[in-house]
């Protein structure tokens, strides 16, 4: 072998090492980028999908209803609507009415012993959240609580 040939397959070889050595640093930028990329939309979602936090509550006077029995009975009834944090509670009392009245409605369909019972409880609580949604928007109001409820 020539002087010549042994220097052509030497300039081969370290050209094949620097080929080599660029296309793994060209492969671990894509894998740094990809993971950046990939943790970035994970973080991104999970920040715009966090589900808000709870506010101020607005609590209503007690209002009292006549239930759905046959037999007259009344229920005493105090809720409050728990507000998504940021949201002004002066914003929500102008609506108050239709809320109370949603209520009434709610308490005259059901039979007194169903509403005293745990599930009637949370139906009401359910019924009146829905009716708090559309009254205000899932923005606004989070949730009802009921923080009396008397049947006589």
């Amino acid at each position: 072998m020539s002087s010549s040939e042994a220097e052509a397959i030497d300039a081969g070889s370290s050209d094949g090492n620097g080929t080599r050595k660029r296309r793994l640093l060209i492969v671990m930028a894509g894998l740094v980028i990809a993971i950046g990329l990939a943790s970035w939309f994970t973080f991104e979602r999970s920040s715009t999908n966090a589900e808000p936090s709870d506010g101020d509550i607005l609590v209503l006077a007690p209002l009292t209803a006549t239930t759905g029995n046959d037999a007259l009975r009344h229920a005493r009834v105090s809720l409050g609507v728990v507000s998504t944090k940021g949201t002004d509670i002066e914003a929500l009392e102008g609506k108050v009415p239709l809320l109370k009245d949603a209520l009434l409605e709610e308490i005259s369909a059901m039979d007194a012993d169903y509403l005293r019972s745990e599930s009637g409880s949370r139906r009401l609580r359910e019924r009146l959240t829905g009716a708090a949604h559309d009254i205000w928007g899932t923005e606004k109001a989070r949730r009802v609580i009921l923080t009396e409820l008397l049947i006589q």
